[in-house]
């Protein structure tokens, strides 16, 4: 639970990675947002690493840089040798799928915004305009908020409002519920969840 963005999509072999990467680390640099650089050139053997190939890659290691805005989880703009985005997590979890769904993970990053605010996940959602935009063959962007598709800020306003106050909501019955008998903690969060959705819808 939570306001998420979640992207996928392919570098454009005719830019420079590099020049991707100083871009978004002098953006951290001047709004002081933690960041760390992976590989800064993508392999040289296309032989081995063919490009585009979604079967072929290098499995030790990522390509790009991930910025950490204050209270927001990493964002990835990060990539395989293959040029497909990745993340360092999901290579962890999916680079050896075997299974057609799993494979598809692989190359699906994503990021919780919730509790940077409407005004950071507005800033993160130009930032990923402007570059993806420059330097991106192909892009999609599932944002959870719809400001990526409608740019309107009073509907990021009013979709933060009502987010932050189903999570209060959640936390305040939680903290004086106690669980049924067999009830596991996920069983009552489930519980929970569904009274506070139909007390809204009514």
């Amino acid at each position: 639970m939570g306001i998420t963005i979640h992207y996928t999509g392919a570098f454009n072999s005719t830019k420079n990675l590099s020049d991707m990467i100083s871009e978004l680390e002098d953006i951290a640099k001047i709004q002081k947002w933690k960041y760390f650089i992976y590989e800064r050139e993508f392999p040289k053997d296309k032989l081995k690493y063919p490009w585009g190939d979604k079967e072929l890659f290098d499995h030790e290691n990522i390509y790009g840089i991930s910025i950490t805005p204050p209270n927001c989880e990493t964002i990835d703009f990060t990539f395989l040798s293959n040029g497909f985005t990745s993340s360092n997590m999901a290579l962890s979890f999916w680079g050896n799928a075997k299974v057609e769904i799993e494979k598809e993970l692989l190359y699906q990053c994503f990021t919780k915004t919730q509790f940077a605010g409407k005004e950071m996940h507005k800033i993160i959602i130009h930032i990923f305009k402007y570059i993806t935009q420059k330097y991106y063959l192909q892009f999609e962007m599932n944002d959870e908020a719809n400001y990526w598709d409608a740019n309107n800020e009073a509907e990021l306003g009013n979709y933060f409002s009502r987010m932050n106050f189903l999570m209060d909501a959640m936390e305040l019955r939680l903290s004086n519920q106690k669980m049924e008998k067999g009830e596991s903690i996920i069983d009552l969060i489930k519980r929970q969840a569904n009274e506070i959705s139909k007390n809204e819808n009514n």
